[in-house]
């Protein structure tokens, strides 16, 4: 798994929600992308607003890297991604059927 924090940049409006942000579309047509490849594994804003975080399924972070660079949140410096790092599970409460 790989693990993307994305950070408030410039584009950024504090009086709004995520869904209120400028290109919100946009980003979530990017997302539900992903999603749908099944790459996303999980994905949403902090409940702090200091940014999100998603997990992917992917053995690059080069690779998850590049995918993040065409999101337009990412190009519009409204929600661009600060770091992308492997991550090691211990636990997972997830069940599967």
């Amino acid at each position: 798994m790989i693990v993307v924090r994305m950070v408030p940049g410039s584009a950024w409006d504090a009086a709004q929600d995520s869904r209120g942000q400028r290109l919100w579309d946009e980003h979530a047509e990017f997302m539900d992308d992903l999603m749908v490849r099944g790459l996303i594994e999980l994905a949403g804003p902090l409940a702090d607003g200091s940014g999100a975080l998603v997990v992917v399924r992917s053995d690059s972070v080069d690779d998850v890297r590049g995918w993040f660079e065409a999101d337009p949140w990412t190009v519009h410096d409204v929600l661009p991604v600060h770091d992308v790092q492997e991550w090691t599970i211990f636990l997972d409460g997830r069940t599967t059927d």
